[in-house]
């Protein structure tokens, strides 16, 4: 359910998932998304959660600026741009595409936070101008076995048709040692390797 006091900007459906909708309006020229808990979801604090992460990443430029959040609802920056994967479909090296995204799953590493759905970030990537904001944390949590970098990896290794056990040395080196060194050499032997 929308909040009264964002119904005064008149909010248009956009989009709807498992568990919640997304209302969009325009407010001093600029657009902004509602996301609501869906009557039929029995999920427990998803939204409530997604801001408390929003809050922290937002500090790292990761995620849509959070505008306000309450009872089933949050409010963020419309994020503007194309989808990722039609974006890396028609583009002869995608190499530089996808360092900014694993720079971003790094920080999150760093942080012990788990995204989750990096292995198919289908509707969780947007590029406008050259630049990455993911959207959709819901589902972010703590964890001392944080996996956004090697997630993607895979996400990287399906799209090119590789086998992710001829990779496993690198990947658990760096899952060993999260550093930016370890990072740094993964990105190095890896990404060389597949482009």
């Amino acid at each position: 359910m929308i909040p009264k006091k964002y119904k005064q900007y008149n909010p248009q459906f956009f989009d709807k998932g498992k568990r919640a909708e997304v209302y969009i309006f325009k407010k001093n020229n600029r657009i902004y998304c509602i996301k609501t808990k869906r009557k039929e979801s029995k999920a427990i604090n998803r939204l409530k959660n997604e801001a408390y992460f929003l809050k922290i990443l937002n500090k790292q430029n990761i995620g849509p600026k959070l505008i306000d959040s309450g009872k089933n609802y949050i409010v963020y920056e419309f994020v503007k741009g194309k989808a990722f994967l039609e974006v890396i479909k028609t583009t002869k090296n995608p190499t530089t595409l996808f360092i900014k995204v694993l720079n971003q799953c790094f920080i999150m590493d760093r942080l012990k936070i788990n995204k989750e759905e990096m292995h198919h970030p289908k509707k969780h990537i947007y590029i406008l101008k050259n630049q990455i904001k993911m959207i959709d944390f819901e589902r972010c949590h703590f964890s001392d076995k944080v996996h956004n970098v090697t997630q993607f990896f895979q996400f990287i290794f399906t799209l090119k048709g590789l086998d992710l056990k001829k990779y496993l040395k690198e990947l658990q080196n760096y899952q060993k040692n999260i550093d930016e060194k370890t990072y740094k050499k993964l990105i190095k032997a890896l990404l060389t390797k597949i482009y």
